[in-house]
């Protein structure tokens, strides 16, 4: 009896540390994957606040104010292809603005699958007043809509798993990326 117990022991140490030794291996041989090949990419921000925001919802005046609700407040557009409402951006308040080619190597990092030490997630409605679209030489290749008083965002066109963006600090190096020129010059 006691050598059964020993032997059914030994094969759960055994089995734990295979275990063990495979996900340290699935970690060491993770290899970084971007989210999206692109040679260019247009920031469109807007100062609006939340207020603003939530009182669109109360005014019924058609389908200009829905589709920006829309952009605002939900997971829209749900589809790469549906690439219509970008043309209204602008008349909605948002400024475009080019993200220059010399923060593409940093962009790129931050929108690629990588491990992290945590992962969390904020119990709050999302206001995405930061879209950032990516392209290359022919076509819009990914939509990133961010929320950066959630830490949430709504990715489109993604090459690789997109769950764990923002984690580790990633949205605050990505707000710096995206605005720190433009603090330093108000100051």
């Amino acid at each position: 009896m006691n050598k059964l117990i020993l032997i059914i022991f030994s094969g759960i140490i055994f089995s734990c540390s295979n275990q063990s030794t495979s996900t340290q291996t699935a970690e060491e041989n993770f290899i970084p994957k971007s989210f999206f090949d692109f040679t260019e990419v247009d920031h469109y921000s807007i100062n609006i606040s939340e207020n603003e925001i939530w009182s669109l919802e109360e005014i019924d005046s058609g389908q200009t104010n829905y589709l920006f609700n829309e952009i605002l407040t939900n997971l829209y557009p749900e589809n790469i292809k549906d690439t219509a409402f970008i043309e209204h951006l602008e008349s909605f308040g948002y400024t475009k603005s080019k993200i220059s080619n010399a923060k593409h190597v940093e962009l790129d990092s931050l929108f690629s699958e990588k491990k992290h030490e945590e992962f969390y997630q904020y119990m709050c409605l999302p206001e995405f007043r930061d879209l950032l679209i990516f392209k290359d030489s022919v076509r819009i290749v990914g939509i990133a809509k961010i929320c950066f008083s959630c830490d949430e965002s709504h990715i489109l066109g993604a090459n690789a798993n997109t769950e764990k963006f923002g984690m580790s600090g990633d949205y605050r190096r990505l707000w710096n990326l995206l605005y720190e020129k433009k603090a330093q010059i108000k100051k």
